[in-house]
């Protein structure tokens, strides 16, 4: 994943003198990796702005045309270009001798030099987006089109760098994904922006709150698997236009790596890529009365926006429109029919939070990958609906204010509920080896936006002041919180221990953290693990147990290897079908004698061995490919079917492990079979 600096300085004031370099490292030792650190204005390197003076027709050839171009002070260039939308007064990128481009968007990058196009001096070249790779930030219409800076930009002087006038000025950090597979509220810049904050010690800006919009008709929702969705809010815009995003919103969706499409598909993307929670628009003209839920229908068909089509199944789960026909993919992708498109007016938005497992398993199914299923397949919270519709109202109402609301509907079966976990102070003290005072741990948990309680606990060896302010434990222990201070006036005479009650937010409540050990690795990697002092600790050896079927097993594979002379292989523990028909012929057993997998790595290898000779027949073919004549043995575990049949038995009991076997298996290969049936004899 890539994220933006300046977009990250949206949210959260940084030191101005922080370098990229430090940065990427305080991110890598206390949050994710940081795999890279790049810069867009790189890609531009040498690019100036000019302005065409003069077009005029090039002397010997029809398709070209000499350029008097202004480069700046006071230098005017003549430059031979074959663009097809060249004209006066034209903003134009220009890369002068020594510049490099990429020649007609192909290949690798090559230097200018000024150089004769048909008899005619070239000082440079006016270039195309895609030769100064700029082709995703400024699609080009046709291929000979260059690229035109005066709609943004028609003042623009001469001679300054295109990097500084388009701002690409930037920190790119390119994240490691697996790095951050645990954390879900880290998947949108805001949440790299909290934890920029906890580290560098800034505050964290607050987002535009979501209002329900107030006197509007009720958008009709329904959710039939509420297992599969827990919330689905949709948003009916009416006056929409489709037209170019502003140049600064453009800017940031590609400076992340994603093509801008159009304002509405724009404004969508950036509400993902700002807070980690993915949204879809709709063509409402083309959705009838509402929206609903539901699991897909065995070999149901639909047509997605890259136009390709999936057979469904009964895993996957669909966005209908009221009349029961499907348009989207829930949480992947949106269908053909419904997409936006240039004619749009009305616009239907969805923010929905989608079950992870189920987006998981289609993504599979369908190995088909999205930015929105990397998102949901993370498990994230509920509460960011909240976020990304507060968001993508702001941004509508700015960027279209012409659109108004005109219907809303939210539809929820559940939501992400906080978790609060107690932690003593000593188990973080001694897990860390570090001295932690509880009010340390508790703004550095607070910048993480954890709620943090301190308590005593401790045993009633002193008075109270107030015994109403204690309450009573299961244990018999007492507990006060620390504004109350409901002790003797000497605080000595009472033997208390500190905890501290922590309320995990709902961003981090998605399996992210749920125990103390949690928390404590919060507090360690806050502090920063190369800040805590290496501590050995004290092991005390002792006499190994001595475990006879162990040596026996290890002086087997000695003399196997050693003295006759086999190697020894490794294997998986499930086999192939058809190794296993070889092995056993028409006297195979039944699947019902094998130990099945329910998720296998292939259809075919379904199975786990009970047999090492499967095993070792497959060996064999592989390596007769090499070899003419080698001995193998294998010492693997063999799984058998539970034998309990009684189905009155207890889940426990019915669904007891297989049983498993050790077993030695040995197979030679070679030309002469009376040889090797000597050799194993001698093995043996």
């Amino acid at each position: 994943m890539k994220v933006s600096l300046n977009w990250i300085r949206e949210y959260v004031d940084l030191p101005e003198d922080l370098s990229p370099e430090k940065l990427a490292y305080e991110l890598t030792m206390r949050t994710v990796e940081v795999e890279n650190v790049t810069n867009p204005a790189d890609l531009v390197n040498g690019i100036i702005v000019g302005r065409i003076e003069k077009v005029l027709p090039h002397p010997n050839a029809e398709l070209l045309r000499v350029c008097h171009v202004d480069c700046g002070l006071d230098k005017t260039k003549q430059i031979v270009c074959g663009g097809i939308n060249l004209y006066d007064g034209q903003v134009v990128a220009v890369a002068p001798p020594g510049a490099e481009v990429i020649w007609h968007g192909e290949g690798e990058p090559v230097v200018l030099k000024a150089t004769k196009l048909r008899g005619v001096l070239s000082e440079g070249m006016i270039c195309s987006s895609t030769e100064i790779n700029l082709g995703e930030l400024f699609p080009l219409s046709e291929e000979a089109e260059i690229l035109d800076l005066t709609p943004l930009f028609p003042d623009a002087e001469p001679g300054i760098t295109l990097a500084s006038l388009l701002e690409l000025d930037d920190v790119i950090l390119e994240i490691d994904n697996k790095s951050m597979t645990n954390r879900p509220d880290l998947w949108g810049h805001y949440g790299i922006a909290r934890e920029l904050a906890a580290i560098f010690g800034g505050t964290l800006r607050k987002l535009p709150k979501f209002a329900p919009p107030k006197g509007v008709p009720s958008y009709p929702v329904e959710i039939l698997d509420p297992d599969r969705c827990d919330r689905y809010d949709a948003t009916l815009f009416e006056g929409v236009t489709p037209e170019k995003a502003p140049f600064w919103m453009q800017r940031a969706i590609w400076s992340v790596g994603m093509r801008p499409h159009n304002v509405l598909v724009d404004i969508t993307n950036y509400v993902m890529l700002a807070l980690g929670q993915p949204l879809h628009g709709f063509d409402q003209d083309h959705v009838e009365d509402g929206i609903r839920v539901r699991t897909a229908h065995q070999d149901e068909t639909l047509e997605l926006l890259d136009e390709s089509v999936l057979h469904l199944s009964e895993t996957d789960l669909l966005i209908c429109d009221g009349h029961d026909k499907p348009i989207g993919l829930a949480g992947i992708m949106g269908g053909a029919r419904d997409s936006i498109l240039p004619e749009t007016t009305n616009m239907l938005l969805e923010v929905a939070h989608f079950d992870a497992q189920t987006i998981r398993k289609t993504v599979m199914h369908h190995h088909l990958r999205t930015e929105a299923s990397n998102r949901f397949e993370k498990a994230i919270d509920t509460q960011r609906c909240d976020q990304a519709l507060g968001l993508a109202q702001h941004l509508m109402k700015t960027l279209q204010p012409n659109a108004k609301i005109v219907a809303y509907g939210s539809a929820q079966t559940g939501q992400t509920e906080k978790l609060t976990i107690d932690v003593p102070l000593d188990f973080l003290c001694i897990r860390s080896g570090t001295e932690l005072s509880a009010e340390n741990v508790r703004n550095t948990l607070e910048s993480l936006g954890f709620e943090v309680e301190i308590y005593h606990q401790y045993r009633p060896t002193g008075d109270f002041l107030n015994k109403n302010d204690a309450d009573r434990d299961e244990t018999g222990q007492k507990s006060v919180s620390e504004e109350s201070y409901a002790f003797t006036d000497n605080i000595k005479d009472v033997c208390h221990d500190v905890v501290l009650r922590v309320t995990v937010p709902t961003w981090r409540a998605t399996g992210d953290v749920s125990m103390r050990d949690d928390i404590l690795e919060e507090v360690c990697r806050m502090i920063g693990y190369h800040h805590i002092e290496y501590q050995p600790p004290v092991i005390t050896l002792n006499e190994p147990v001595r475990q006879l079927h162990l040596d026996r097993l290890r002086a087997m594979k000695e003399y196997l290897a050693f003295r006759a002379d086999l190697q020894e292989i490794f294997t998986y523990p499930w086999v192939s079908d058809t190794f296993l028909k070889a092995a056993d012929g028409e006297d195979a057993p039944t699947a019902k004698s094998y130990v099945t997998l329910a998720t296998p790595p292939s259809p075919d290898r379904s199975r786990l061995r009970r047999s090492l000779i499967p095993i070792l027949l497959e060996a064999v073919v592989n390596n007769l490919r090499y070899y003419e004549s080698f001995g193998l043995f294998n010492t693997e575990t063999v799984f058998l079917p539970c034998e309990n049949k009684n189905s009155d038995a207890s889940p426990s009991q019915s669904e007891s492990m297989p049983r498993q076997r050790k077993h030695l298996g040995i197979a030679l290969a070679g030309d002469n079979a009376v040889n090797l049936f000597l050799r194993l004899k001698g093995i043996l």
